[in-house]
């Protein structure tokens, strides 16, 4: 199975990007940090998701 996740696309860039861009990290990092979240995502795949 593949997919493909875009993330922070907007038609404009706006002038918060850089601010937008960094509560964008600062979700994903905490999804990182969340046992379940990465509990399921290992269910779901044979290999380390993470280096994809």
């Amino acid at each position: 199975m593949r997919s493909l996740t875009l993330s922070g696309i907007t038609a404009k860039r706006t002038s918060a990007w850089s601010e937008l861009q960094e509560k964008d990290i600062n979700n994903q990092q905490k999804l990182l940090e969340n046992e379940e979240v990465v509990n399921y995502f290992n269910s779901l795949h044979d290999t380390d998701w993470r280096k994809c």
